[in-house]
C-alpha cells in the first residue's frame, strides 16, 4: 500500500484494473519514488499478440475503471524481467524506472520548437529530459495532466491550444508537426511564465512589458536568465519559430513591421520597451522606428553587443566568408569526420573554396554538403538536409544584416558592448558605432563577456534593471485590446 496525494492505494488493485484489459497479457506496478512522502506509479505492460493497443489508449481505458490519483505512468514492453524462481524482477522494473523519471529514451529535439515543447513536456511530466517521440500518456501523463500542458502551451505559445490537440499528437514530434502544419503561431512567447520564477508573486495587469528581439538563430531562450532577475517586469520574446518567416522576408525592416503588428496586438500603445540582442538589435531599432512612424512612444531601446554589418567587418572579401562557410560546416562533423577533415593538406582545402567561390552564394551550402557526403563525412548531430537549410539561412540573414539601412529614430539608445568583441572589432566598432540613429546613446557600457553570454553576466543584468526601473512612466499602457 503506497499513499498518491494523499490517497491510499493497492499496488494490487492498479495490476487487476489492468489485466482485465483485453490488450494486456501481463503487467507488473511498481512505486518507484525515492521518499516515502508521495509514491510515483508506474505500470509495465506486456500485449496480447494480436493486439497493437498504444499506451495512450491502455491510459484512456484504465481512467473508465480507475480514479485520476490511481492511474500510473505506462510502458509498453515485449517482455517483463523474471528472477531465476520465475517471479517478476521488480527491482529491475524499478531501476527502468528511475532512469526513465531521468530522461526519455528517444531522440533529442531538432529545432528550436522542439526543444520548447521538450522542456513543456517534462515540466509537466514531472521528468529531467523527454525525447522527441517520447509519448506524453505514455511517460505517466493523463487526462488532468494534458488540460495542464495545453494550458501552458496556449500561454507561451499565444495560439489557442485544445486539450484534443495533446490527444491527437501526444509527442513532441508529432506536435511540432501540428503546429507548423495547421495552427497560425504568434511570433509572441510569454518569457516570463517560461522562466517559471518559483515563489514570485503574480504580476500585476499593469506591469509595463518588455519585448525581446531574436538574435539570428530565431529562438529567444538566451532571454529567460533576463525574466528571471526582471521580476516587476512582463517580458515577451519576438520569435521566429521555423526559418519560413526569416526566409520570407526580405529585409530586417519587413521582419520588424511583422513583429510590430504583434507587438501592438499585445499592447496596443506606447510607451513600449525593447530589447535586442546580436542581429534581434537591429530588428529593435527597426521596430522601434516602424512604432515612433505610427505616432506612438518608445521609452526604452536596449542594444545588446549588435554590430551594424555583421561578419562583413571580419570578412574584407568572398575567399574569407567562404573559408567561414567552410569552417562553420565542418565544426558540425562527428570526431571521426573532423579527424578525416584535418588531415587535408591545405592545397586540397584551398580547391574545395575555389570550386565553392564558382557557385551561386545561394548554391555554397548544398555543394558544400554534396562534397562532404560523397566524403563519406558525418554530421555529429544534425542530418545534411538539416545543416544546409541552416547554412542558407545564416546566408540570408548575412545578406539582412549588409543591407540594412539604420533609419533615424527618437528614443536614445541604451548600448551594451562585450568586451572580447570590442577586442576583436576595434577599429570598426568605434563609440560612434551607432552615431547615425538620430539620438546619442543614453548609456554606452562595455561587459566583460563573450558575444554568447553576455546576457547571463550579473553586471549587465544589474545595468539593465537600473536602466528599467529608473524610467519615468507617463502613460499606462493598454494591454490586450488591439491597436486603434
Amino acid at each position: 500500500q503506497v499513499k498518491v496525494r494523499g490517497f491510499r492505494v493497492e499496488l494490487d488493485e492498479i495490476e487487476l484494473a489492468l489485466s482485465q484489459l483485453p490488450a494486456v497479457h501481463q503487467v507488473a506496478v511498481i512505486d518507484a519514488a525515492a521518499n516515502h512522502n508521495s509514491a510515483r506509479l508506474f505500470a509495465f505492460v506486456t500485449l496480447h499478440g494480436e493486439h497493437n493497443d498504444s499506451a495512450q489508449q491502455l491510459q484512456q481505458q484504465l481512467g473508465q475503471h480507475l480514479p485520476e490519483h490511481m492511474l500510473p505512468r505506462l510502458r509498453i514492453v515485449p517482455q517483463l524481467p523474471l528472477l531465476a524462481s520465475g517471479k517478476i524482477d521488480r527491482q529491475n522494473l524499478s531501476q527502468q524506472a528511475q532512469q526513465w523519471m531521468q530522461q526519455g529514451q528517444t531522440a533529442p529535439p531538432r529545432n528550436d520548437l522542439e526543444a520548447l515543447l521538450c522542456q513543456l513536456w517534462a515540466e509537466v511530466l514531472g521528468l529531467e529530459q523527454v525525447g522527441v517521440d517520447d509519448d506524453f500518456f505514455a511517460m505517466g501523463g493523463h487526462s488532468l495532466a494534458a488540460v495542464k500542458l495545453a494550458s501552458r502551451l496556449q500561454k507561451l505559445l499565444s495560439s489557442p491550444i485544445t486539450v484534443n490537440a495533446v490527444f491527437n499528437a501526444p509527442t513532441v514530434a508529432t506536435f511540432a508537426q501540428l503546429i507548423e502544419h495547421e495552427l497560425a503561431l504568434s511570433p509572441l512567447v510569454d518569457l516570463t511564465a517560461l522562466a517559471g520564477i518559483k515563489g514570485q508573486a503574480p504580476l500585476l495587469e499593469t506591469a509595463p512589458n518588455l519585448f525581446c528581439f531574436h538574435p539570428s538563430t530565431g529562438h529567444v531562450h538566451d532571454y529567460r536568465s533576463t525574466a528571471e532577475h526582471l521580476p516587476q517586469w512582463q517580458l515577451w520574446g519576438l520569435q521566429a519559430h521555423d526559418s519560413a518567416l526569416l526566409n520570407q522576408s526580405d529585409d530586417l525592416q519587413q521582419l520588424a513591421r511583422h513583429y510590430v503588428q504583434h507587438i501592438r496586438q499585445q499592447q496596443a500603445h506606447g510607451p513600449y520597451h525593447l530589447l535586442g540582442w546580436s542581429l534581434g538589435g537591429l530588428v529593435a531599432i527597426a521596430a522601434a522606428a516602424e512604432l515612433e512612424q505610427a505616432g506612438e512612444s518608445v521609452s526604452f531601446l536596449g542594444i545588446v553587443d549588435s554590430q551594424r554589418h555583421g561578419q562583413s567587418m571580419q570578412q574584407d572579401n568572398d575567399t574569407e566568408a567562404l573559408h567561414a562557410l567552410l569552417d562553420e560546416a565542418m565544426e558540425q562533423l562527428d570526431d571521426n569526420s573532423k579527424a578525416r577533415m584535418a588531415s587535408l593538406d591545405a592545397h586540397q582545402r584551398e580547391q574545395l573554396v575555389q570550386q565553392l567561390s564558382n557557385c551561386e552564394p545561394q548554391q555554397r551550402s548544398q555543394h558544400l554538403s554534396t562534397w562532404a557526403q560523397d566524403l563519406g563525412l558525418e554530421l555529429a548531430h544534425e542530418n545534411w538536409q538539416q545543416l544546409n537549410q541552416r547554412l542558407l539561412q545564416d546566408q540570408k540573414i548575412q545578406h539582412m544584416i549588409e543591407h540594412f539601412q539604420t533609419p533615424k529614430i527618437q528614443v536614445a539608445p541604451h548600448i551594451w558592448w562585450a568586451s572580447d568583441t570590442l577586442e576583436r572589432f576595434t577599429e570598426n566598432l568605434q563609440a560612434d558605432h551607432w552615431q547615425n540613429l538620430g539620438s546619442a546613446p543614453r548609456r554606452l557600457s562595455t561587459i566583460q563577456a563573450q558575444h554568447l553570454d553576455i546576457l547571463q553576466q550579473a553586471s549587465w543584468q544589474q545595468q539593465l534593471q537600473d536602466d528599467l526601473n529608473s524610467l519615468q512612466h507617463t502613460d499606462t499602457p493598454q494591454l490586450n485590446d488591439g491597436a486603434a
